[in-house]
């Protein structure tokens, strides 16, 4: 698309106030940004460092809970009698015969225990139960009673409170279990262990020294077999005179507790709990969850990149801080939680310091905005008035502009013109040049004048001499080749039917030649055009393989035709070009093969207006070299200069095949290697019409040629005696009754005064013309009501435009001089199928 002028200079203006002003967003915004962000990170972060503490605030209470124990546990242990302890402990953790000791059901259903009263939703079970001593059983006894009246005290705060010895012993309360810790109380195998996971491992004293309240990893319950429900576990050590009695623990289902946790003050902003190495704790999709498998939470971890930023935590050395997330382009703000191993993230896009930032600047951004769009439209109004508009007058003065305001852009250039500067010299160098050109234009058209005069001329002249000589050739020829063949059908001896086979050879090499070259001169010029005729494919592959039959067998080479099923039958297109290219192809593999076979086949694909023929011509010959198939289809070219000396040819067969392929709306191509044969395959598009099988033709047409025992009566026109004698002898060895006529009038006179079944008639002749006869037999049959009769041109003018004005004359169809026996019964036997079809429709008896 052309830009004019003013869209080019006004869209640079704009384009470049444009540019700037972007620019100088860009530096005000990034500066901005820049001195926002610090400030947005100092408050971020201590907003993260806020909620960390706050949401400490469980991990604190479940510490304190713990100690609060620890110093109740040291009360009890004091006031009670061992023996009385351990006899308690006896009775209500009875020895199991498969050596465990497990909590009666009393203590889960509820009851009451006389050291302490009201007992329930307690469940216990101790792997060893026949090593425990009396020390020991008066420790986990206390422990006992922390455990129920701690338990009952905090359940308003945690759903449970457990104890756990070291040697596998575990007691929890837990009344709201939906396992009714049955499987503690109950199910728990003898040699049921936990003492190697990580609540039991993190509390020995070599691990935890200090004796820290820690939490361990998410975990699924130890009772829950399908491993659905992730938790963490709050443990902290019991030690007492140095001795690790245990640890109290608190577990913390990750679905729904950390929902206030993972709650974002912002919509932009993502809360989560992960711990120093990685692992996920808390997240927003875990929060309202009834359940969390370990997949998701693993598939969760990878998607925020968990692993990643407790790396680059631990890389900063400190307990709160701001990392950025390069990848994901986030801003992460961090701080560590009071109790576990765990660190409060925040993340927030780094978008949102960018809205932030241009929110800032977007008062200048106006201010710049209506700077810049009022230099605008100082710019325009001046470049308008000096520059565009001047130039626009030139450019619809001296432009392709034609309408009818031709004098008021004279007027205006002409004002131009006046102009002192640039503008106004430009504008009468425009004049000059406009003047020059003029006169210049002037004389070209002149010139293309003659010249288009004189190429008119050369095409017809050429036109009319190769139609000339197209006559002049196929004449003689015709009687050359037409009484060879009458003087094939009679009695000779070996030696004179080897003679005629020789003159019947070179003549139909002779026109093949006449009509290659005819036919390239056709195509060079543009008027090779196509026919759209119905015909049989079976009957055009036989009639291809009856021309060339003779020739193999002389050769002593076996000539087949295959044709698929799919293939038989009626097609709309150009038979006469379809032969041409089978006939070249085939005649090229009979030139080139000394034994063996040749064979032709042909087969379908699509349907109606998309049918596409596809047909093959394979040879055993001497094969075609890999360097020779580049030129194989171009004019005048031959696989090698020693082609031409040992077979002969012109060269032009392939390449008229190649063109006719093509204007078909098809391709040809060659495979063959050297002393291997050829083949060559070619498609083009045709129409289907309403099947007609091969076989369904040849009933059709022996019903036809026996449907009356009289001779075929045919009146045949032709000027030319020798022409005429060639005639008789075709008609005379068909068998066929014969009236003859020397011109137009003499043909119209015969018929008007016989019957005849068809009429064969010349062309050019004296008197009346074949057109004009044929037009005066039409006219004639139709004011009488006469039958059709068919009528065949016998003519030396073959051309296409001379065939379509036959057929527009009301001929039925043609054959080319010269002459030959089975295109002439071919014709008529064509031109008595589709011609009038009357009762009284004979056929040759021979």
């Amino acid at each position: 698309m052309r830009l004019s002028l003013t869209t080019k200079l006004l869209g640079g203006i704009v384009a470049t106030i444009v540019v700037l002003a972007a620019i100088a967003t860009f530096f005000a915004i990034r500066g901005f940004s820049a001195q926002h962000e610090a400030l947005f990170a100092a408050d971020f972060e201590k907003a993260v460092e806020n909620r960390a503490e706050q949401e400490s605030n469980l991990f604190r209470d479940i510490r304190n809970a713990h100690l609060a124990a620890d110093v109740n546990l040291a009360r009890k242990a004091a006031a009670l009698d061992p023996e009385e302890a351990a006899a308690l402990f006896d009775r209500y953790f009875p020895l199991q015969a498969d050596g465990t000791r497990r909590s009666l059901d009393i203590l889960f259903e509820g009851g009451r225990v006389e050291t302490i009263g009201e007992v329930y939703g307690v469940g216990a079970f101790f792997a060893d139960g026949a090593a425990l001593t009396t020390e020991d059983k008066v420790a986990i006894w206390a422990a006992f009673e922390v455990v129920a009246e701690s338990g009952q005290a905090l359940f308003g705060q945690f759903s449970n409170f457990i104890f756990a010895t070291p040697n596998n012993g575990l007691m929890i309360f837990g009344p709201t279990r939906s396992d009714r810790l049955v499987y503690y109380r109950k199910e728990a195998p003898a040699d049921f262990s936990f003492s190697h996971l990580e609540m039991s491992q993190m509390m020995l004293p070599e691990n935890n020294p200090q004796g820290a309240t820690r939490c361990t990893e998410l975990t699924t319950l130890l009772s829950d077999s399908n491993g659905v429900e992730l938790m963490t576990g709050c443990y902290t050590p019991v030690r007492v005179d140095g001795r690790h009695l245990g640890s109290w623990g608190v577990t913390v289902k990750v679905s729904g507790l950390f929902r206030r946790a993972v709650t974002a003050d912002t919509a932009d902003a993502t809360n989560m709990i992960i711990t120093a190495d990685g692992r996920l704790i808390a997240h927003p999709e875990l929060a309202d969850a009834t359940q969390t498998d370990a997949e998701k939470l693993a598939a969760l971890s990878g998607e925020i990149e968990a692993a990643a930023i407790s790396a680059r935590i631990r890389e900063s050395g400190a307990r709160s801080g701001i990392i950025r997330n390069l990848q994901s382009d986030q801003i992460i703000a961090y701080s560590a939680m009071e109790g576990p191993d765990w660190y409060y993230v925040v993340t927030r896009p780094r978008s949102t310091l960018t809205a932030a930032a241009f929110r800032t600047v977007r008062p200048l951004l106006f201010i710049w905005a209506a700077s810049g769009l009022a230099a605008i439209m100082v710019l325009i109004v001046l470049s308008r008035r000096l520059v565009l508009n001047p130039v626009k007058r030139l450019a619809a003065r001296y432009g392709d502009t034609v309408d009818g305001a031709g004098e008021v852009e004279h007027s205006a250039a002409r004002a131009v013109e006046e102009r002192e500067d640039e503008i106004g010299q430009l504008a009468r160098a425009l004049r000059r040049r406009e003047v020059r050109v003029s006169d210049t234009l002037a004389t070209l058209e002149q010139r293309v004048a003659e010249r288009t005069s004189e190429i008119q001329k050369a095409n017809a002249a050429k036109s009319e001499f190769l139609a000339h000589m197209s006559h002049e050739i196929r004449t003689p020829m015709n009687g050359v080749l037409g009484m060879a063949g009458a003087l094939e059908q009679t009695s000779l001896d070996g030696r004179q039917k080897q003679i005629v086979s020789v003159i019947n050879q070179s003549g139909r090499a002779l026109m093949a030649v006449i009509d290659d070259i005819l036919d390239l001169s056709k195509v060079e010029a543009g008027k090779l055009t196509l026919e759209r005729t119905v015909f049989q494919l079976g009957d055009l592959l036989d009639s291809v393989a009856d021309l060339n039959r003779e020739r193999a067998e002389q050769k002593g080479l076996a000539l087949s035709v295959s044709l698929s099923d799919s293939a038989d039958g009626d097609y709309l297109g150009d038979p006469t070009r379809l032969r041409q290219i089978l006939n070249n192809l085939v005649s090229n593999a009979l030139k080139f093969t000394e034994q063996g076979e040749i064979a032709i086949s042909a087969d379908r694909t699509g349907e109606g207006a998309d049918t596409m023929l596809h047909f093959s011509v394979r040879d055993t010959g001497v094969g075609i070299k890999p360097d020779a198939r580049d030129t194989l289809f171009t004019a005048f070219s031959q696989a090698d200069a020693s082609t031409t000396r040992k077979y002969g040819g012109t060269g032009l067969g392939l390449a008229i095949c190649k063109q006719l392929c093509e204007r078909m709306g098809g391709s040809i191509s060659v495979d063959s290697a050297p002393g291997e044969g050829a083949e060559f395959r070619f498609h083009v598009k045709m129409e289907s019409r309403c099947e007609t099988g091969r076989e369904q033709r040849n009933m059709t047409r022996e019903g036809a040629m026996s449907s009356s025992d009289r001779p075929l009566r045919v009146l045949a026109a032709d000027d030319h005696p020798v022409n005429r004698m060639v005639i008789e002898a075709l008609m005379e060895a068909a068998g066929v009754e014969l009236t003859m006529a020397e011109n137009g009038v003499a043909a119209v006179e015969a018929w008007e005064n016989g019957e005849f079944d068809i009429v064969l008639m010349d062309i050019q002749m004296p008197e009346m013309d074949g057109i004009d006869a044929t037009r005066e037999i039409r006219r004639k049959e139709a004011e009488r009501g006469h039958g059709r009769t068919p009528i065949i041109a016998l003519t030396a003018n073959a051309m296409t435009h001379q065939v379509s004005e036959y057929l527009e004359a009301g001929m039925d169809d043609h054959v080319a001089k010269p002459v030959s026996a089975a295109a002439l019964s071919d014709a008529m036997q064509r031109a008595l199928e589709n011609g009038s079809g009357g009762e009284d429709e004979v056929r040759a008896s021979a």
